[in-house]
């Protein structure tokens, strides 16, 4: 299986049709409607792997899951710059919520907590 594959079979309609009224900006034919605990069970199934390698460097994604599960990915890098990198690389192109994917960007959070500006 691929990721889309994991996603497509994690589908949930009536969850779809509840996502799509909380990010009223994306195109509900966008949104698969899979639940985040799923997703992040599907980044670190795929962490590490050469598919979790191609994935990151398809870009745009189509769907809104595969943003999240993208930056799911990304959130699990050990190396700090090499997270800032792909973020980077990744929001400029990114069509979900700048909120959503923030807040959902685990090792920035941890790091922007502690901060003291």
């Amino acid at each position: 299986m691929s990721i889309i594959e994991d996603l497509k079979a994690c589908q949930d309609k009536k969850y779809q049709a509840f996502q799509s009224k909380l990010v009223p900006n994306i195109d509900p034919k966008t949104i698969l409607g899979v639940r985040t605990p799923e997703m992040r069970a599907i980044a670190k199934k795929y962490s590490g792997t050469s598919d979790a390698e191609k994935f990151l460097k398809k870009l745009p994604h189509k769907y809104y899951e595969e943003n999240l599960v993208h930056i799911f990915l990304v959130s699990m890098f050990k190396d700090f710059d090499e997270c800032v990198k792909e973020v980077e690389k990744f929001l400029p192109l990114s069509i979900a919520g700048r909120y959503v994917i923030r807040v959902r960007l685990s090792p920035l959070r941890r790091i922007t907590r502690n901060c003291s500006l």
